[in-house]
Formats: structure tokens, sequence, C-alpha cells
């Protein structure tokens, strides 16, 4: 997919595959892989430099996003469905802001037989959370609002609704605000029933009939990513993905307009102004306002829309797209550009795409525009992200090193969905959390690491060795036993990842047991000196 450079070793199949420095947008990754249990920053060398560790009996549910604080707002879900009725691919259960050392602030379960959190939710600037629900609506009610009975194959709908939490001080939060596609619909299949009208002079409603076949015949939208920007003091819009309607919506949020939908984007025969040659979309996710963590007011991307679209079609199949669609919104008027001639919004097409050879993942996946130009993908079904400059030059490559959830050998190459990576997000150095943080040691994910040379010390690793010397066991959680091969008087010295020197001691045992509980976390390299020349090797401490 893209060009690698080589570890000190060999070539690298997981962790970092790929560092440029000079291209690098500096900061860190915030990654929550599906089958495990950690939200995780990442350096340029793939070393995790603080986590948000949850109960090993949860999972992702599937998003995390770091606060200005230092909090992390995080969702879980149990590791299995259990009895669950509602379950499918996205599947949440609990919401939970946590401090950086992750202590929970306040926590919002809602997990029944009508009810279920799932993929995604967004945080306000007042530090509520607006997240998103399936509702399950029996075959009656469906039927009554117009359903054709022939697309109840699950004898019941999951319809989608999003529910505003605000913290109640005692530890949980309250549902203070919400809004249901249900409350939204139109249908032209029997007109004996409620919302029946003709669809296409009915842009802002939502076609109760129309939807692709989900994995679960429920599932009706999915809807699998939304944001919020505020874009007035007492009023703002929130931005959803429809991947079964291949469609992006906005509604307002907080506001004395009609809430149904003022915008919709992708895929005009959702509402009978197109046909299939219309359509831009395809199963898209992660559709948001370029607002992010390392985009300023003024910068031209902060109010475009940005989306990863998954399955577009090609001669051979489907591949991935990244892209930009930038609409015009009349903020005088409350609205966004409308053709009155095709009945349908702007803009005719996206403003920016980007693809290459190998880029195709059928669902998950992120697309973030970066302060300086720069774009962050993430390949979800691959593991993989990369980030590339405006010329498509490549900055960064990594590939999540788990399997299942657990770690792997570097060394090992992982195959389609075996490391289920949701998004990734890249939070600046200067990103307000990060204040007095000292990020300068870590500890890759993969077993058995090799680091790409631009990320050893120059302390002599990979250099000839002429000591030869054990460590035992290694990784150590505190106290490491000195096996020296030939013994006479050595100096020892230990650097952290960034080549700081952290521990220095003089040996005169063939055997000495050294202590370094001391430390933190992370990877360190061993020095050996002595008139017979240098060893170095390298070491993990764990906590």
């Amino acid at each position: 997919m893209c060009l690698v450079l080589v570890g000190v070793h060999g070539q690298n199949t997981v962790g970092t595959i790929a560092y440029n420095p000079d291209l690098f947008t500096d900061g860190y990754t915030l990654i929550y892989p599906h089958n495990q249990h950690r939200a995780m920053l990442l350096n340029g060398c793939g070393e995790v430099v603080h986590q948000w560790e949850m109960d090993s009996l949860r999972r992702p549910g599937n998003t995390s996003y770091l606060q200005p604080n230092g909090d992390i707002i995080i969702t879980s879900r149990p590791a299995s469905a259990g009895d669950a009725t509602i379950w499918a691919g996205g599947a949440g259960e609990t919401i939970e802001r946590r401090t950086w050392d992750n202590e929970v602030i306040w926590s919002f379960t809602t997990s029944s037989n009508s009810l279920r959190l799932h993929h995604d939710m967004t945080v306000t600037p007042t530090g509520n959370v607006i997240a998103i629900c399936w509702e399950a609506i029996d075959s009656l009610e469906c039927i009554e609002n117009g359903r054709n009975p022939e697309l109840l194959e699950a004898g019941v709908l999951w319809s989608d609704k999003l529910i505003e939490l605000q913290p109640n001080g005692n530890g949980g939060a309250d549902v203070i605000w919400e809004w249901r596609a249900w409350d939204h619909l139109v249908q032209d299949f029997d007109s004996t029933k409620l919302n029946f009208g003709v669809i296409a002079d009915h842009q802002n409603k939502i076609d109760v009939n129309f939807g692709s076949v989900s994995s679960q015949p429920a599932d009706w939208l999915h809807m699998n990513s939304i944001d919020y920007y505020p874009f007035y003091d007492s009023a703002g819009q929130i931005v959803v993905s429809i991947p079964t309607f291949n469609e992006v919506w906005t509604i307002w949020h907080d506001w004395s307009f009609s809430d149904d939908l003022i915008w919709r984007w992708g895929n005009p025969l959702a509402y009978d102004r197109g046909d299939s040659t219309d359509q831009k979309l395809f199963y898209q996710h992660d559709i948001h306002w370029g607002n992010g963590p390392s985009v300023e007011p003024g910068n031209p991307d902060f109010v475009k829309f940005f989306v990863f679209n998954n399955r577009v079609p090609d001669s051979i199949g489907t591949h991935s797209e990244v892209a930009i669609i930038n609409p015009i919104f009349d903020e005088y008027e409350g609205g966004y550009e409308f053709d009155e001639t095709t009945g349908r919004w702007g803009p005719e097409t996206f403003e920016w795409t980007y693809t290459q050879p190998g880029l195709n993942s059928s669902g998950l996946s992120s697309f973030q525009r970066l302060g300086n130009g720069n774009n962050l993908i993430c390949s979800g079904r691959t593991g993989e992200i990369f980030e590339l400059t405006e010329d498509a030059e490549l900055a960064w490559q990594y590939r999540t090193p788990l399997l299942g959830g657990a770690p792997v050998e570097q060394g090992v190459e992982l195959s389609l969905n075996q490391n289920l990576t949701f998004r990734a997000e890249r939070y600046p150095s200067n990103f307000p959390a990060f204040e007095d943080i000292d990020f300068a040691s870590g500890t890759v994910i993969e077993v058995n690491p090799i680091p790409l040379e631009i990320c050893v010390p120059d302390v002599g690793l990979g250099k000839e060795v002429a000591l030869e010397f054990s460590l035992y066991p290694n990784p150590t959680s505190g106290t490491v036993l000195l096996l020296l091969e030939q013994w006479e008087g050595v100096d020892v010295s230990l650097f952290d990842f960034s080549g700081r020197h952290v521990f220095a001691r003089h040996i005169v045992d063939k055997q000495t047991q050294i202590d370094l509980s001391h430390l933190a976390m992370g990877t360190y390299f061993m020095q050996v000196h002595s008139e017979r020349g240098i060893g170095v090797q390298r070491m993990v401490v764990l906590h």
C-alpha cells in the first residue's frame, strides 16, 4: 500500500512501519482498537505514551475523545452479547468521563430490550455528550407508520435516536434532549397509513421504506458517526452518517427552526430526486466538520465536511476513498444551498478525494485533515493508519499489532479483520491536555519489537557488539538479572527511548540484580561498557 522504511534488523510488519519526522505532524495519535479494553496515545515511534484501561471484560463501544483538560470521554460494552435483544456491529452500552489518571467522573449506561447506545458520540462545548441509540419499534407501529410488512423480516425495526447527556453531579448523567428519526417519516406505500405523501416533495423527511439490507435485518439506519458544530451562541448543528442510505444528514440542535433534516447529501435516490448515477457516498463512515483538535478558526477546512467513503464501486469491485464536501451555508437564512430545479442540496460533487492502491475497507475507518494540510487516514479493517502530506508523501505508517485484541510479535503478517481499528485521531503536541506532561518514554504494543533506526537513540544498538550479556526477565516489572558472558568490571548505563540517560552503575560481579522499579513503564536501552568495547540491549519495563 505504502512505501516503508526498514527497521534496524529488517522490515516491520506491525507497529510503526514508516516514520519521517520531517514530514510527520508533531503530536500523539489516539486509538481504541476492537477486541481489547484500553484507549492508547501513540507517538511517532509507536510507543504507548499514555493509556486509559477499562475492566478486562469490557470492549470498545466504539469511540473515545480526549478533552482539552486531559479527561477522556470513552464508550464501552460487555465482551459478549449475553442475552441482549438489541445487538449488532457497533453495539455499545456505557459512556464515561474519566480523568487523565483514569478515575471515573461520571457514567451513563443504557442497554435494554428497547434501547441501546451504539457506534459514536460527540461532545458539545458545555461538556454534554450527544450519543447515538438504537430504539426498537415493534411491527404494529412500523406498519401503522407506513412500513412495508415485507420489509419487516426481523419482526421489529431498530430506528435511531440521538440523546443529549448532561452530567448531574452525582456520578451519572441525565437525558436533557432527544431527536428521533422516527418522528420525521414519509412514505408512499400505503395511503391509509400515517406519513403518506410524495417522497420527492418531502426532501427533509425520511422514507420509512428506503435503506439497503444490513447484516442485521432490524438495523434500519445504522448511524455510524456523529459530530456537533456550534454555529451560534444558542444553537448548533449535528451531522450524522447513515450508511444504509448512503447519505449524511444535518439537523438543528437547540433552535426554534424545524428539527427535520436541513441538509442531506450523498444519494438523491433516497428521496426520489435522482438515480444510481447521482450517488456519491457508499456506506461511508466518520462524517465530521474540519474543526478538529489541530485545525484553528480561520483555516479554510474548519467548516467543511470530511468523510471516509468505504465502498466506492470500480471495474473490479470496490475500493475506499477519503473525501471533502464543501456545501455553502447561509448564516443569515439559516440554510444550505438548495437547487430548486433538481430538488437537491448542493454541492454537485466532492471538493477533493484521495485514494491509493490497496485502500479498501468495507467498514469502520476514519479521515482527519490536520492543521498543516496533512491527512491522517485509518483503514479500519486492516488496522492501518497512515499520514500523508498534501503532496501524498508518506509521513507515517502504523499497523495495529493486535490479533483478536492480543499483542502479536513483530514480523507477523496480519490478515483482514484481525486487528480492527474503528478510528484514529491525532492530537497536536500543543494540545492543552499535554501541558506539563512528560512523554519521554513508553512501550510499544507488539512483542519483540524492532524499532526503526530513526527511533533508536544513539547508544550503540545495531552496531557490532563486543560485550555479550543477558537480561532476565525481559520485560520486567521491577528487578532484572544482568548476566555477563565475560566477567570483568563494567559500567552499566540505561537510556530511555528518547536517548535520555536515566541510570548508571558500576558492576563488579558476573551476576547482578538491578532494581528498576522506580522507572516509568516503557522501552529502555541498557548499555554495558568496558575496555573491551560496548554491548547494548533493548529492554521493557512494565508496571
